[in-house]
């Protein structure tokens, strides 16, 4: 229900809202794009202003809020990422240029061979490290996974693309031997 105050009435208020809809309702455009409206089970914009305001029942309100709030959602979260890349194309980085060849003769010497994921999470953060933008990233996996021979191997990248490196690991002495290969 509505929350009035002064001379206006619930009643009024309805009146009001219905005849904005019967003028100007065909007039609100859709905002989502009809695969999510599919994907998500979303009602239309239109309809779901319609029922926030005029519900057939309480099935049909939790939808148009559904709806609201997954767009609302969307929307800030759109707005996140579009400043994240504008944050990130303003810094400066250092693009690196890596040596490939030691590179890969490195990753040839360890005692096991990379996961795929482990691939893919490298190439990943090595396409990050040669462009000019300021990387970002928190590399997360369960105990194990691979996290250290990953960050390794960056490591090893950014010597062999003429920079220096700090570390300290509880592998230390596996580690420091990435500075002589």
């Amino acid at each position: 229900m509505y929350t009035v105050k002064g001379s206006i009435t619930v009643k009024g208020l309805r009146r009001f809202i219905s005849n904005a809809f019967s003028e100007y309702g065909t007039m609100i455009e859709e905002n989502l794009p009809p695969q999510l409206l599919a994907s998500y089970k979303l009602m239309p914009r239109n309809d779901a202003f319609r029922n926030m305001h005029f519900p057939q029942s309480a099935n049909e309100v939790k939808k148009a809020r559904r709806r609201f709030v997954y767009e609302e959602f969307l929307l800030f979260q759109l707005k996140m990422q579009a400043l994240r890349k504008l944050q990130r194309e303003q810094s400066k980085g250092i693009g690196q240029e890596f040596d490939m060849e030691r590179l890969e003769a490195f990753v040839e010497t360890l005692p096991f061979p990379l996961t795929n994921a482990q691939n893919r999470v490298v190439e990943e953060i090595l396409n990050d490290m040669k462009s000019p933008y300021r990387m970002n990233r928190l590399l997360q996996g369960d105990v194990g996974s691979g996290k250290t021979v990953v960050a390794a191997i960056c490591l090893k990248a950014t010597i062999t693309a003429g920079f220096k490196v700090h570390l300290w690991s509880r592998r230390k002495s596996w580690l420091s031997s990435i500075h002589n290969r």
